[in-house]
């Protein structure tokens, strides 16, 4: 996190800037989902947002302003107001909540036609059980654990999404 206690002297007047900064201040897996924030906000993408302390948004847009507040940005106190309450809206434009970054555990970009049935379907859902994370775990493993599921159908059908997307 950004040390309040200390003057930011960094220019952080656009998102360049504070891009760097981030990369200077946050964890690997932090700078991970800023810049996959960043890239489906930049987009209008349909993406998956895990939680930590919540269930996932499904198919959501991060929305643009989200680019745009962190470029007119000028301190680390807006900073920490914006990133806390990141705006999601749904196809329509409509909000369907408000995130916190430090609470995003996962960020997965979905099709913008969604997921057909028929992709689900025809995933090689043994895709899943190859060792996919840094420590050993299986993809299947981190979906479990990202989308917080409760059982393993529940794990099947968003390993699914996560392959057929």
């Amino acid at each position: 996190m950004i040390k309040k206690d200390v003057k930011d002297e960094r220019d952080t007047s656009n998102l360049v800037a504070l891009k760097t900064m981030i990369r200077d201040e946050f964890t690997g897996r932090q700078k991970m989902i800023f810049d996959n924030l960043c890239n489906v906000a930049s987009l209008k993408q349909p993406t998956d947002i895990c939680r930590v302390n919540g269930d996932p948004y499904l198919d959501v847009i991060v929305d643009v302003f989200f680019l745009k507040g962190l470029n007119d940005m000028d301190d680390v106190d807006s900073f920490d107001h914006f990133m806390n309450n990141i705006q999601l809206l749904d196809k329509e434009n409509n909000e369907v909540g408000r995130v916190s970054f430090f609470d995003i555990s996962a960020v997965y970009p979905m099709p913008y036609r969604g997921v057909s049935d028929e992709a689900l379907e025809n995933v090689d859902i043994d895709e899943g059980d190859e060792e996919y994370g840094s420590d050993g775990e299986t993809l299947r493993d981190l979906i479990k654990i990202n989308y917080r599921c409760a059982t393993e159908e529940e794990t099947e059908k968003y390993l699914r999404r996560y392959l057929a997307s």
